[in-house]
Formats: C-alpha cells, sequence, structure tokens
C-alpha cells in the first residue's frame, strides 16, 4: 500500500487566476479508510471548497466596492468546483462505495 501524502498547491497570480491562499491537498494512496472515515474526508473538501468560494466572492465584492473589475469570472469558479470532483453525486458515491 501506498501511505497518504500531504502537499500544498501553488498559489496563483493574476486576475483570471485560482485563489491566493494556500489549498492543502491529500493525495491518497491504496490505504483503506473507513466509511466514517470517508465521510469525514467529503465533509472537510466541502468546507475547504466552502472557503475558497467565499475568499473568491470577498475578493470580488472588494473590488466592486472600489470601481474595480471583478477578479474571478464564472469560469474561474467553475474550475474551483471541477477540482473537488468528488464533491459531486456521483463522485461522493462512487468514492464512498465499499
Amino acid at each position: 500500500m501506498r501511505p497518504m501524502r500531504l502537499y500544498l498547491a501553488g498559489k496563483g497570480q493574476g486576475a483570471q487566476s485560482m485563489p491566493t491562499v494556500q489549498t492543502v491537498r491529500l493525495e491518497w494512496g491504496e490505504a483503506a479508510m473507513t466509511p466514517e472515515q470517508k465521510a469525514a474526508f467529503i465533509m472537510g473538501q466541502a468546507a475547504m471548497l466552502n472557503a475558497i468560494v467565499a475568499g473568491m466572492l470577498s475578493e470580488n465584492q472588494m473590488r466592486l466596492h472600489r470601481g474595480e473589475a471583478t477578479a474571478y469570472a464564472e469560469e474561474a469558479f467553475q474550475r474551483v468546483i471541477a477540482e473537488y470532483s468528488i464533491l459531486s453525486w456521483n463522485g461522493a458515491l462512487e468514492y464512498l462505495r465499499d
């Protein structure tokens, strides 16, 4: 079995880039997880996705308040959501399947 490892994704730059917060990602090998651990992992990923999207929305609102163009367009939000594909209905069901 391959061990679980943690790594940090890079920071984004520019108006249409990903959020500038460093995102902690988990890369799972073939380590067996209990159903409870799998559910907790999905909950953690959902919390992280919400935090990233909230930061993006906040940055857009601050820029609008200053009279500037928004930093993140719809495509940037779609990329973040696609990055967390495990949170889709089918992705979660597949992940939780024994």
